[in-house]
């Protein structure tokens, strides 16, 4: 009896290591026909790159992205590698350099109250440096997740000649006029940048108050320098690029 009880033991783990064998190869054999593997982290430079739209050399969009230094490993260096390689040209306006990203650096305390001037420089410097190169001009915060390919096929429509600015709009509210929401993002036209730098933030006073709601004052400027807002949502009321 004991010889028999111990054969049967024998038998029970022979069979125990045969099904974990299989299992394991089974396993193995799913995961190949599944496309599943074992779940560990992604680094930056494993990620797809987005292919660029059939719009992207008709359409030139210039992007600038109001960011901070404690953000440009994480949410900065996340657009850079997704949505900003769909820019024509990128750059992010901050406080501090970073070898690894475009950075216009602006002596500014960071703080919500400071973005409006942010906002000034960042377009002063499109202004005086890139002006004549692009057509758009997009500005978005490092929360901001843009479709380039739905933005450029909305700004096809229209004519960077004209004085327009696009975006997601909110309605007045008591003196204040229709303004776009800055941390959803909106773009004004090469018109619109060049009235914005050369006569806005030149001779109007409501363009240059500082520490300010940031898309409230664009708003109230852009309405002093007859630019047109333009809301970008569909038939809808869906918004198609944010």
């Amino acid at each position: 009896m004991a010889k028999s009880c111990r054969y049967s033991d024998v038998v029970n783990i022979v069979i125990c290591v045969v099904i974990l064998v299989l299992g394991f190869y089974f396993g193995q054999y799913l995961g190949h026909l599944t496309g599943y593997e074992r779940m560990r982290p992604i680094e930056w430079d494993e990620m797809e790159q987005p292919t660029r739209d059939r719009l992207f050399d008709k359409v030139k969009v210039f992007c600038w992205v109001a960011t901070h230094r404690v953000s440009h490993k994480t949410k900065a260096r996340a657009i850079s590698v997704t949505w900003g390689q769909q820019c024509n040209r990128i750059v992010f306006v901050s406080n501090a350099t970073d070898d690894e990203l475009p950075i216009i650096v602006v002596k500014l305390n960071e703080s919500r109250s400071e973005l409006w001037s942010k906002t000034r420089e960042a377009f002063t410097w499109a202004y005086n440096n890139v002006l004549d190169d692009y057509e758009w001009f997009l500005k978005a915060d490092d929360d901001t997740y843009m479709h380039m390919e739905n933005l450029r096929a909305l700004l096809k429509e229209y004519s960077p000649d004209d004085a327009l600015a696009i975006g997601h709009q909110f309605k007045s509210q008591g003196d204040y006029p229709d303004y776009h929401s800055g941390g959803a993002g909106y773009v004004l036209s090469r018109e619109s940048v060049r009235r914005l730098v050369s006569e806005g933030f030149a001779n109007v006073s409501a363009c240059n108050k500082p520490h300010h709601s940031e898309d409230v004052f664009i708003g109230i400027c852009l309405k002093e320098l007859n630019i047109t807002v333009v809301d970008g949502a569909d038939e809808n009321g869906s918004y198609r690029y944010s």
